[in-house]
């Protein structure tokens, strides 16, 4: 009889170390992809703060240039006592975001957002500016960022806070 429960001890104490390692294994796994899926995250998070990073530099840039060019196109302007008309200079302020300050997507969007819907969808204004669906969002988010437009995120619908024309 002892021996039958020493076998039986033995045979629970055996069923308990597999146990035992089973549930170690499965730790050490779950341990290893979570922390994996952690590197993995705080690669992404770095790589999106560093591309935020640049693009606010971008922005700051552009708008000290932008500041600088309105208040050279205002002393012309005072300079040569001419009156520009507000057409003219809309087309000078147009080239320069376009061209020379690289804000073309920025404008196009703007215009659009400009017409006739008070709200656009995501997918409405890519097709519309010929810009891809990831640069467009880019550039809602800039735009709302500034206190330019609202974006809906439920339902990728974007409006002005305020026209400008």
């Amino acid at each position: 009889m002892n021996e039958d429960l020493n076998r039986t001890f033995k045979g629970i104490q055996s069923d308990l170390d597999k146990f035992w390692s089973d549930v170690k294994k499965d730790f050490d796994n779950s341990n290893t992809d979570l922390t994996a899926r952690i590197k993995a995250l705080e690669a992404e998070r770095d790589d999106l703060r560093e591309k935020y990073n640049n693009a606010q530099s971008k922005i700051t840039h552009i708008e000290s240039q932008l500041e600088s060019t309105v208040s050279k196109l205002e002393d012309f302007s005072k300079d040569q006592k001419k009156d520009i008309d507000a057409l003219q200079l809309l087309d000078i302020y147009l080239v320069l975001m376009g061209e020379v300050f690289s804000a073309a997507a920025h404008v196009r969007i703007l215009f659009i957002l400009h017409g006739e819907k008070d709200k656009y969808t995501l997918d409405e204004l890519a097709i519309a500016s010929a810009y891809p669906k990831l640069q467009v969002r880019q550039t809602i988010f800039e735009l709302r960022n500034s206190n330019i437009v609202e974006f809906n995120e439920d339902t990728n619908e974007v409006s002005l806070l305020q026209r400008f024309m």
